[in-house]
């Protein structure tokens, strides 16, 4: 069994792993109060332990940083305390990778993905979304949304891929 620590924060979101990785001070420990406040389980925050188990790799916490984020400016919150044991997961089958990208000034975001890409980590590829953190998006909300649907993709629809379909069909263009 193959496996390491890395940085990035691991979410269970609808019960499905969802590792957020990006440059430090971006702001993924805030977006895990915000999904813990919505309802969602913190697997780790800051470290990661990966392990290669088959055709999955499996998140979860270094002991040492079980249920606790670390808010800059206010230091460590134990996620228990303030959110209850339902609030943690001990481990979590990873499903997807977002990761979040620094906005730029005048930056334009794509209005339609026209193809999804993969991650490889352990040999094993992975779904995987890159999103901007401008200060106007709600990230918490956009990783929901990320997680539905890559729930639907692995169940073979996206609505991404039909609608562009459906529009080069009516404009006479080939799919």
């Amino acid at each position: 069994m193959n496996s390491h620590t890395t940085s990035g924060l691991l979410m269970s979101v609808y019960n499905h792993g969802i590792f957020i990785i990006g440059p430090s001070g971006i702001g993924k420990s805030e977006l895990a109060l915000n999904l813990i406040d919505r309802g969602h389980q913190l697997v780790s925050d800051d470290a990661v332990k990966l392990e290669k188990t088959d055709d999955q790799i499996i998140g979860s916490s270094p002991d040492i940083l079980f249920g606790c984020i670390n808010i800059r400016e206010l230091g460590i919150i134990h996620v228990e305390q303030y959110y209850g044991v339902s609030a943690l997961c001990k481990k979590q089958t990873i499903d997807l990778i977002i990761d979040l990208l620094p906005h730029e000034p005048k930056q334009s975001l794509a209005p339609l993905p026209l193809e999804y890409t993969t991650h490889l980590i352990l040999d094993i590829e992975l779904p995987y979304v890159q999103l901007t953190a401008a200060p106007s998006r709600h990230l918490a909300l956009l990783i929901e949304l990320a997680t539905m649907q890559a729930i639907q993709r692995k169940k073979g629809f996206d609505f991404n891929q039909t609608f562009i379909a459906k529009t080069n069909e009516k404009m006479g263009q080939p799919s």
